[in-house]
């Protein structure tokens, strides 16, 4: 069939394609956030940027793709190939290119182009709501089934320690919160507050203090946010969450000696970060030795003894229980260098002023999607992350929204 032909035929068909995207985005992200379906999860993402990128040339709002924000996570991504060329195994580095990074390189294009509708991002709250009941639920069935010192979500479909569950619950609350805005009404406010009751909850049970940290964070975001907006639902709405918090955080503390434990041990466990401070120094020193691009991307550098030879610590801090750096920028200075660490941060930090900054100048959806998106990237990806290493592909998730949402309605949505 000639050129001239599929060209008029996919723009023909542009509208249902670009309908067969978004249901297939809302399916990725589902299964983003059921641990098993890896294989679904390839099949929707490289579906979904086929159909997006045949019909690439028909959509209006390219230039969300050049934007500052869109711009520094192409920066990231460059810089995970320099980690890969300069990598101490760089075989082993280009195979580790097709799972976060991959996933990454190929969902942000799709996301903040696509979801650039308030329609679409209407869905994507439900969708998102939806995710957070079910992963709630997951939390509440792993309790009763195992017990609270199991300390992680066990079902069929779900497998995941608590401070993954519990950032996975910071990703979806904001939301959840966004939902209580925008639903008028009362029965479904309640059923909606109930979710979030019960995902505040599972949180605290979880005993994950770094992520019941970043919940905090995040809702001071939310505060601060109120306190610029003269909205009294918005103000009541945020006084009944924390009010919750505090009653089932008093409850859970009387009821529960495993979380009194928890809470005793809070203080030397923040001092040592739960016995994660001894990788950082290793990991600081081995990055000096190579500080412009690192030592290559891929967990299994960290285990390999050569990037820690020439420091005081000569074998690589790797073991059963610190399976990695347990600090995402420290992770980022060992893999990708210097050059990954400040792109990293720049990203975080532009992110959070671009999305902050158009939260306090507009309003109603949009307003409420990008301080979602900025308390999320504050708790979850500075706070949180200053503990955990987090996948860049649910970072991507949160900028994909965030871009999107900044180009509602944006003379940025007439690209030429």
């Amino acid at each position: 069939m000639p050129i001239h032909r599929i060209d008029r035929f996919i723009e023909s068909k542009y509208g249902i394609i670009d309908r067969l995207i978004e249901g297939g985005i809302y399916l990725f992200i589902i299964f983003l956030f059921i641990t098993k379906g890896e294989g679904i999860r390839n099949i929707l993402l490289f579906t979904n940027f086929f159909l997006w990128l045949i019909t690439f040339k028909y959509r209006k709002n390219k230039c969300t793709l050049v934007e500052p924000v869109s711009l520094l996570f192409w920066g990231n991504i460059i810089s995970i190939i320099l980690s890969v060329v300069f990598s101490i195994d760089m075989l082993y580095s280009f195979s580790e290119l097709e799972g976060d990074f991959s996933k990454s390189l190929l969902l942000f294009p799709v996301l903040s182009t696509i979801l650039s509708d308030e329609k679409r991002l209407r869905r994507f709250i439900y969708v998102s709501f939806f995710i957070l009941f079910f992963t709630t639920s997951a939390g509440i069935y792993s309790f009763l089934i195992h017990g609270i010192s199991i300390q992680k979500i066990d079902t069929p479909l779900r497998h995941a320690m608590h401070n993954r569950f519990a950032r996975d619950l910071n990703s979806l609350l904001p939301f959840a919160i966004v939902l209580l805005f925008i639903t008028r009404g009362l029965m479904s406010r309640i059923l909606i507050f109930v979710v979030i009751f019960a995902s505040i909850a599972t949180l605290i049970i979880s005993m994950s203090r770094g992520g019941i940290i970043a919940f905090l964070i995040i809702f001071c975001s939310w505060v601060i946010y109120s306190l610029r907006k003269n909205e009294m639902n918005l103000k009541f709405i945020l006084a009944s969450i924390i009010a919750a918090f505090l009653f089932i955080g008093t409850i859970l503390y009387c009821l529960s000696p495993d979380i009194r434990d928890r809470i005793s041990y809070t203080e030397s466990a923040i001092t040592t970060l739960n016995e994660r401070t001894p990788a950082w120094m290793p990991v600081i020193y081995a990055g000096a030795e190579r500080p412009l691009f690192g030592w290559g991307y891929g967990g299994k550098i960290f285990r390999m003894d050569l990037p820690f030879e020439k420091t005081p610590f000569k074998v690589t801090p790797f073991n059963p229980g610190l399976k990695n750096p347990h600090n995402t920028f420290l992770s980022k200075l060992f893999h990708q260098g210097i050059v990954g660490l400040i792109l990293y941060l720049a990203l975080l930090i532009v992110a959070v002023m671009a999305f902050w900054k158009k939260a306090h100048s507009t309003h109603g959806l949009k307003s409420y999607i990008l301080i979602a998106c900025t308390s999320i990237l504050v708790g979850n990806y500075f706070v949180h992350s200053m503990a955990e290493v987090v996948h860049f592909r649910y970072l991507t998730l949160i900028l994909g929204v965030g871009i999107a949402t900044l180009n509602i309605n944006s003379e940025n949505s007439n690209c030429p």
